[in-house]
Parts: structure tokens; sequence; C-alpha cells
């Protein structure tokens, strides 16, 4: 059994036996920029149709004083992220984690480019549902998302000794269900166009 950080092959194997990610792709997926699918030690999941903000407050966020905030879920097709503006997305994609596993959410440098940062995460073994995506504008010009983007990585590492308490043992605030795409509101029309063909071979 392999340990440590799983390369392509091995993903390949546990998403088809353990269903370690759903839908899967086995393969790289261009996405016009923003790649998706299957990588050499990783799997880039893709944007969510349904995105989470909170209304303006002069509240302070707290951790160690939660307060009832004001906030909204909607779908959308397509998104602009204003300069300085986030919001809580999730992934398409479900990871399910045994409990002798743990993941861990980067960002992508497509993203990076653009100035858009998708917050690092770890999924702890026993994890399972959504990614819950913490995504922030950190440039000066707005930014268009989509869904369907690729807009993060996950790497899987196997560890060798399992933990005596894995995440699914224990009660979490993050542990929420699954939420398809016919259980929100359908998305407001939208001005944005879809996203340019790529230019023709030989042309930049």
């Amino acid at each position: 059994m392999i340990t440590g950080l799983l390369p392509d092959h091995e993903l390949v194997k546990l998403a088809a036996d353990e269903h370690l990610i759903q839908p899967f792709e086995a393969s790289y997926q261009d996405g016009q920029g923003l790649s998706w699918g299957l990588q050499s030690y990783g799997y880039d999941i893709r944007l969510g149709g349904a995105f989470r903000h909170y209304e303006p407050s002069d509240v302070p966020l707290d951790p160690h004083w939660p307060v009832a905030i004001e906030e909204t879920t909607a779908r959308f097709q397509h998104t602009i992220l204003m300069p300085g503006h986030s919001m809580l997305a999730r992934s398409i994609e479900v990871v399910r984690l045994p409990r002798d596993m743990v993941a861990y959410v980067f960002n992508k440098s497509s993203l990076l480019s653009r100035f858009v940062f998708a917050a690092p995460m770890v999924l702890e073994p026993g994890w399972a549902g959504q990614v819950e995506l913490r995504i922030v504008n950190l440039g000066r010009r707005p930014v268009a998302l989509r869904e369907g983007d690729g807009i993060a990585q996950v790497q899987f590492m196997r560890t060798e000794v399992p933990p005596v308490v894995a995440f699914c043992d224990r009660p979490s605030r993050y542990r929420e269900p699954v939420i398809p795409p016919e259980a929100l509101d359908p998305p407001p029309a939208d001005p944005l166009p879809e996203a340019p063909p790529p230019p023709p071979e030989g042309q930049p």
C-alpha cells in the first residue's frame, strides 16, 4: 500500500473503489485557463454553483463569541468578485477520506496570477462532503468566476497509522449536507458572457 503523497494512478484506483472523489475525471481538463481534473499528485476541484456572503455590519466577528450573522446563499452561473470582497463557495466534487488519509487544499497559480486567493485548508481523516472554499479578490480589478471553473487543488496523503479520533467521530459545524443544484433557487439572469474560445493554434 502506498503511503505519503498519492500519485495519479492511486487516486484513479481510490476513486473507483472507495469513491474518494465524485464526480471524478481521470484526465487533465484544460478548462480554457482554469484547469480541473486529475493532476500528477493531486486533483483540481471545480467551483460549484452556489455561494454565500455576509451582509455588511459594524458588529465584529469574534470567533470566541459567535453572533448571529445575516447571510445570503444564492445560486449562480457567473459572478463578479469585486476588489477586496470575499465569498464562501463549495466545490462540485464530494471528497470522502478514509481514516488513514488527510488532504490539503491549495490555491491554483492560474487564480493567483489574477490576484484571486482561495484560502488553503486541511481535510482531516474521515472527512466526507463538498469542500467549502473561502475566496478573496486581493487585486484592484473585478474578477469573473464561473460555475465549473477549476478553483483549487487537493493533494492526498495516506498515513502509516490512522488516528484514534477522526473527523467523523466528533461534532463539527463543517459537517453540512451536500447541496445539489436543484435545491437552490434558479440563478438570476447574468450579463456576463461565456468564456471566450481559445485562440487558434500558432497565435498568442
